[in-house]
């Protein structure tokens, strides 16, 4: 799920959306929606054999609903959420974290949180 950026965001100065101009936000969201599927899909290891195939799906909508609403809209019998370190460990103790509370306590199927491997 990737969240929406609004164009307030678009400021000079910025990182990520915000450092492309109103124009080029529909092709930097185009790349980091194919970026994040190529991402999925990378992260089943080849001949790995399942019982049906995995559909994977990337969404623009508002955290945590746009999961809970695309888990329900695809019939999902699990939820895979990716709890990543961050450097800032203030905002990470509020915010990825109550995400991650919100679709556990209100998914209707397993939620599986994965933690990144640090290299």
């Amino acid at each position: 799920m990737i969240p929406p950026v609004s164009f307030a965001d678009v400021a000079a100065g910025s990182y990520g959306a915000a450092a492309y101009s109103e124009g080029g936000i529909h092709a930097w969201h185009g790349q980091l929606s194919a970026e994040s599927l190529r991402k999925l899909h990378d992260l089943i290891p080849p001949g790995t054999k399942l019982a049906s195939t995995p559909v994977c799906s990337v969404e623009t909508s508002f955290l945590p609903e746009g999961i809970l609403e695309a888990a329900a809209v695809h019939k999902s019998e699990l939820i895979v959420l990716g709890a990543n370190e961050t450097r800032s460990p203030r905002v990470a103790a509020h915010l990825p974290w109550a995400v991650l509370h919100h679709v556990v306590c209100e998914a209707h199927c397993p939620v599986l949180t994965v933690r990144s491997q640090r290299s």
